[in-house]
């Protein structure tokens, strides 16, 4: 447990925000994933520069609850979202990229769209008249 809540979490999906809870957009099984409360407060702290024991830390003044409990059900959580795939641990901090560190529907689509690019989410290719455009995206 100590060598999850020492890491820095990442997502590895985008999100929405629908009534209070954070609805996960898994682009590797296609599916949505909605969190329970407990789980949205998680991953709304993650920015890939906080431990998981600082987010249960945080939670756990949030919540008005014994920090060791928080501890144990924060690293249960990012367990099951790792082992779903929709996060991953680091051991050095880096910030989310863009697409990664807002809910979608507040995003600009252009920053969006040039955070996915480098991320290698979407892919490059050139139409026949020399313009750059993204695989599925219109040019």
């Amino acid at each position: 447990m100590a060598a999850t809540l020492d890491s820095y979490p990442r997502r590895d999906a985008t999100f929405r925000l629908r009534s209070g809870a954070v609805m996960i957009d898994d682009r590797y099984q296609g599916r949505t994933v909605r969190l329970d409360e407990f789980s949205s407060q998680l991953w709304l702290r993650i920015d890939g520069l906080t431990t998981v024991r600082d987010i249960a830390a945080d939670i756990a003044r949030a919540r008005q609850e014994p920090r060791a409990r928080v501890e144990v059900h924060a690293a249960a959580m990012t367990g099951v979202l790792l082992t779903e795939g929709l996060l991953f641990l680091d051991r050095e901090p880096s910030p989310q990229p863009y697409h990664l560190a807002i809910p979608t529907d507040e995003q600009d689509p252009a920053e969006t769209l040039i955070s996915k690019r480098a991320c290698g989410w979407v892919e490059h290719h050139r139409s026949r008249s020399g313009a750059e455009g993204a695989a599925g995206e219109e040019s």
